[in-house]
């Protein structure tokens, strides 16, 4: 079976050097299944990945594509617990394991796969391994937060930002947001954020006044984006860092660590993942999933794109202001 897919065999500017070929895909193996991806989302770390920036950087040429969803069409005889006409996620791609997502096909190991429940549209699917993981850990991995207590987060408007809000909500915090402009302001007002306020150089007084100091606080951006969440931050809080979309280098003040002894972490999911015990991420994404389930939750999808128009499609990812994600879509749309 031949199959189109997306790749890269050099780094450099992101919709220059993504390209397509066709491949031929091996025979399956008795602990393998053949996926039939049905969509797959474009996020920073793929433009990360294609500059050369990213932490993960499979040997070149590589395919390219860190999330995906599909359904599976067939598979090995010593395949347990995956079934024929599955929905399923490959969440677990690492430096020792990485296979690429961005193709009309993928044959992987199924102990790498999570079945996802029916009732989640494909589209939403697709975009469940990296950011609601990566929101779901930070809201509990860094600061054992009570009831009502404040999370404070840069980048609200992003997909990150938006699955905060949501798991925030189900665990019972509040969230004080930053945006950019006031465009964003009424759209996370009805995904549940408790204050959205548009960022100033001079903000972290304007969230002291809605949320006091926070013990968690979220960092998307760096510069001084960052710096006005930190000083938000109370004595013995955090600030966690998972991302760098204004490219500004982070400046923390010295009294945040002499008098408040803030802590500051850094959050990337694939290295979380590859550090954690399988059973708790799975655990994990399962209760993911239970609160979707019961609670449908829809990141904006602001285009699709075929795999052949790759670069068109990087180079709109990678556009600011955008209203939603931009997704590539194998032909079972």
């Amino acid at each position: 079976m031949e199959g189109l897919q997306v790749y890269h065999e050099e780094y450099g500017a992101a919709a220059e050097v993504v390209k397509t070929r066709r491949e031929e895909w091996p025979a399956l193996k008795p602990y393998q299944i053949r996926v039939a991806i049905y969509a797959a989302p474009i996020n920073p770390a793929d433009i990360n990945m294609l500059e050369g920036s990213y932490l993960l950087q499979p040997p070149l040429p590589a395919r390219l594509g860190n999330e995906a969803v599909g359904v599976v069409e067939d598979l090995g005889d010593q395949v347990e617990g995956i079934y024929s006409d599955d929905h399923v996620i490959i969440p677990f791609q690492n430096k020792q394991f990485w296979e690429g997502l961005w193709a009309e096909y993928v044959v992987l190991d199924y102990r790498e796969v999570l079945v996802v429940p029916k009732q989640i549209s494909m589209p939403q699917a697709a975009m469940l391994s990296v950011n609601p993981l990566t929101a779901y850990a930070m809201l509990t991995q860094f600061q054992e937060l009570n009831k009502g207590e404040w999370v404070v987060q840069n980048l609200a408007n992003s997909g990150v930002g938006r699955w905060v809000i949501y798991l925030a909500k189900k665990l019972g915090y509040k969230t004080c947001n930053i945006v950019r402009s006031d465009a964003s302001v009424a759209s996370l007002k009805a995904l549940g954020a408790d204050e959205v306020i548009v960022y100033s150089d001079h903000m972290s007084q304007a969230i002291k006044e809605v949320a006091g100091y926070a013990r968690l606080g979220l960092n998307g951006v760096g510069g001084n984006s960052a710096k006005q969440v930190a000083k938000a931050i109370k004595a013995d809080g955090s600030l966690v860092t998972y991302g760098a979309m204004g490219r500004e280098q982070m400046m923390i003040g010295n009294a945040l660590l002499i008098y408040r002894n803030v802590s500051f972490y850094g959050f990337n999911r694939s290295r979380w993942i590859a550090q954690t015990p399988r059973e708790k991420v799975c655990r994990m994404y399962k209760e993911i999933f239970e609160m979707l389930v019961a609670d449908p939750f829809t990141i904006p999808v602001e285009k699709t794109y075929e795999l052949g128009d790759a670069p068109a499609a990087v180079a709109h990812a990678m556009q600011s202001g955008r209203q939603g994600k931009i997704l590539f879509k194998m032909g079972f749309f």
